[in-house]
């Protein structure tokens, strides 16, 4: 499992997070400003990254396109990551 953790910069105390996560073929990018203006509010937010995105995607992909795919043990192995 690959995330970006985004800490709560203030010191106020708490203890409040949020997960993010990211629509199929999300950039890497994506949900980026969300977690920041998370931040801003004194939330810690923890933005996931999904099979076959992000660093987790094959070089030869553009898009995830190995999430769901007609190799069946292929789209199994993803549904247990």
């Amino acid at each position: 499992m690959r995330a970006r953790f985004f800490a709560d910069p203030s010191r106020r105390g708490r203890t409040r997070a949020v997960l993010v996560l990211p629509q199929w073929n999300a950039d890497r990018g994506g949900h980026v400003g969300l977690c920041r203006l998370l931040n801003r509010f004194g939330l810690t937010a923890l933005r996931l990254s999904l099979p076959y995105h992000d660093d987790r995607m094959p070089p030869e992909l553009t898009r995830a396109d190995y999430i769901v795919s007609s190799n069946v043990g292929r789209t199994a192995q993803v549904c247990r990551q």
